[in-house]
Order: structure tokens, then sequence, then C-alpha cells
């Protein structure tokens, strides 16, 4: 059996056509070239013209303004007096250095005199202001802490307790020592030290 396909016996190939260089399309292709650079050249040229270089009628100058005919002067009415806007006497904001609890103190009475009771006031808003915060002791084992607080004592307190009005224990160090926060304030101290908290 052979493996020839019907038709296949005798079929003429095409050859492709050759192209020869020959003198004349040689000395053809310069002109071809410089008619075709002279031809972008002309009509870049002309678009130059067209487009930029201007209109070709003169532009009118300005006019100087004519001098300004003075008026008699009218009377001026007398302008509408500005109404004040009104006070706002509401909360605007807070110091934010300034705790957000405040301790009233009693205010220390007096019968001796004027001077007498300003001292004594003044003296006792100095007091109201500070606090007197003693370690008493620490554990062995560092886990509790005992404080006393202007003379109240507090047994037993670990890391994030709270005691008093605005204390709290923030950290048990060694040896033998204790870190608290009143507000914002962060004092320590170890075992028999007395701290003074700012009220």
């Amino acid at each position: 059996m052979s493996n020839e396909f019907p038709g296949s016996g005798d079929v003429a190939v095409a050859e492709p056509p050759v192209f020869e260089d020959n003198e004349e399309t040689s000395s053809r292709r310069p002109a071809i070239l410089l008619v075709a650079l002279l031809g972008v050249v002309l009509i870049a040229a002309a678009a130059y013209f067209l487009f930029f270089s201007g209109s070709s009628q003169p532009e009118p100058q300005a006019q100087a303004p004519a001098a300004p005919v003075e008026e008699a002067p009218a009377e001026e009415a007398p302008a509408p007096e500005a109404a004040e806007p009104p006070v706002f006497n509401g909360a605007v904001g807070t110091d934010p250095f300034k705790p957000l609890v405040q301790q009233q103190a009693p205010a220390a009475e007096s019968t001796t005199g004027d001077a007498a009771a300003a001292g004594t006031t003044a003296t006792g808003e100095a007091a109201a202001a500070t606090a007197s915060l003693t370690v008493v002791q620490v554990a062995d084992d560092g886990t509790s802490v005992s404080v006393s607080v202007d003379g109240q004592t507090f047994n037993g307190l670990t890391v994030g307790s709270p005691f008093g009005q605005f204390y709290k224990v923030y950290g048990i160090f060694a040896p033998a020592c204790a870190g608290f926060l009143y507000g914002d304030q962060a004092v320590g101290g170890c075992e028999g030290d007395t701290i003074t908290v700012s009220r």
C-alpha cells in the first residue's frame, strides 16, 4: 500500500518572485526621500505661519480713561449698628492637666478676725491639696502590699487593686517596693517611705 494522496502526483509549486536591484530603482530612492523630506518641511512651515504667527490685523490700542466727573457729595446715611453676637456661657471643655475628680475640703472657721481666717483657709486648702501615702509593708512573696493614706490603712492590696477613693496599685517590685496611681499621677516608694501626692 502506498502513502500517496489523491491528486498529489503532479502538483506544480509556484516560486516566489525575485526582485532584482537594478541601477534604475537604486538611483530613484534618494530622490524620493528628498521630495518626501521637502514636503514635510513645507507642511511644517505652513502650519507654523498659519497657527503661531498671530493675526495680520493690528490690535486696537486701549484708550486713556476719561477723567472722572466729580459729583457733589451726598449726605451719608448712618451705618446701622452691628449687633453683638450672644455670649456663650456653657461648658466648653476641661483642663487636660487637672484631675477629673476633685475632692472638696471643708472650710476651716475662725473667730479671731479676717486676717486669721484668711491664713486658716489658705492652710486648709494647702492641706487638702496634698495627701500623705505611706508604704506600710510589702509581702515577702511580692504579691501584696499594705498602705496607709492620711492615717487610714489598707491591707492585702494586689496589683490592680483600687483603694481609698482615687488610688490604685499598679505594681509591686523587689525589694519591698510598690507603685501607685492617683488619677494620672504615678508615684512609688519602698517599705517605710512616706510619699506626698498632689491632689
